[in-house]
């Protein structure tokens, strides 16, 4: 098959692709939220926002990469199974007997 037929017919995904932008995007924005809590004055629950900053800053960036990790080992799963059915399908794997 062609990989125009293997695009239309969801054997070949662009999720994976598109995870590791949004990874970027995310990480970015969370980052500057972070950022934006470490500079402010105002506190919430008696503790200062340069405290949740940190903790968004590392905490969240840390939480976003697993995610987007697991989320990406997902989608290799599956286009190693792929794979692994085009070759068998091609005979391209040696059989023991």
């Amino acid at each position: 098959m062609t990989d125009t037929s293997d695009f239309f017919q969801f054997k070949r995904f662009i999720t994976a692709d598109l995870l590791r932008l949004l990874y970027v995007v995310g990480a970015l924005f969370i980052t500057a939220i972070g950022f934006i809590l470490f500079v402010s004055d105002e506190s919430s629950l008696d503790i200062p926002n340069s405290f949740w900053g940190l903790i968004l800053i590392s905490v969240g960036n840390l939480l976003w990469r697993l995610y987007c990790e697991f989320m990406i080992v997902i989608f290799s799963i599956h286009e190693r199974l792929v794979s692994i059915d085009y070759k068998i399908k091609n005979n391209k794997i040696k059989r023991k007997r």
